[in-house]
């Protein structure tokens, strides 16, 4: 894995929880 590969992981999970987050808040 090198650091372009972890940098879009983190990206996708921090979408992911981002995304969760508005759910939560606009239910």
């Amino acid at each position: 894995m090198d650091i372009k590969d972890i940098m879009e992981e983190i990206g996708i999970n921090a979408k992911a929880a981002a995304h969760t987050l508005a759910n939560v808040d606009g239910e």
